[in-house]
C-alpha cells in the first residue's frame, strides 16, 4: 500500500495555495499506520476540514482503496484556488470527493453532526494576528490567531 501512497503527485497547483510539506506527510504516514483500524471501522464518511492542494483527501481515498467500498469523501476550504487544485489531485489519482468551498464546515455543521467517521485536518497553527485568521489566499492555511489556536478551537466542536 505504501508504494500507492508514494505515488501520490500534484498536477496542479497555484501560488496561493499551500503544498504539502512534513506536516502533511506525517498526516498520511498516520493514516497509512491506522490503515487497518480505520478499515474496521467501515467507514462510510469521511471529510478532510483545509483540503489544501488535495494531497491528504487523495490519500485517504487510496489508502483505504477498495476495501471501504461507498465510503463519501467530502473536502473543505476556504480558499477557492484549493479547491480547483484538490479536483485535479483526486482526478490525477480516479478518486472523488465532494469539494465545498466553505470556512471549515459553515452551512454544513448541523447536517454533518454524528455522521462523519474519519475526519482529517491539518490545521493552520501559527500565531499571528486575529484578524489574518480565514484571510483570502495561502495565509489562511498557516494563520492560526493569537496563539494558534483560533481554527483549532473552531474546529474541535464539529470533530
Amino acid at each position: 500500500m505504501s508504494s500507492t501512497t508514494a505515488q501520490i503527485r500534484l498536477v496542479s497547483s497555484h501560488p496561493e495555495v499551500y503544498e504539502p510539506c512534513d506536516d502533511s506527510f506525517a498526516l498520511v504516514d498516520a493514516l497509512l499506520a491506522d490503515r487497518a483500524h480505520l478499515l474496521e471501522q467501515h467507514p462510510t464518511l469521511c471529510m478532510e476540514v483545509g483540503c489544501g492542494s488535495g494531497y491528504v483527501i487523495t490519500s485517504l481515498a487510496l489508502i483505504l482503496g477498495k476495501e471501504a467500498p461507498g465510503v463519501h469523501y467530502i473536502a473543505t476550504d476556504i480558499n477557492p484556488h484549493a479547491i480547483r487544485v484538490t479536483r485535479e489531485t483526486l482526478e490525477a489519482h480516479g478518486v472523488h470527493a465532494e469539494l465545498i468551498n466553505t470556512n471549515i464546515a459553515s452551512g454544513l455543521d448541523s447536517r454533518l453532526k454524528g455522521l462523519i467517521d474519519v475526519m482529517v485536518v491539518n490545521p493552520p497553527y501559527v500565531p499571528t494576528r486575529e484578524d489574518e485568521v480565514g484571510a483570502e489566499g495561502i495565509a489562511s492555511s498557516w494563520a492560526g490567531g493569537e496563539n494558534g489556536r483560533s481554527v483549532i478551537d473552531r474546529i474541535l466542536p464539529i470533530a
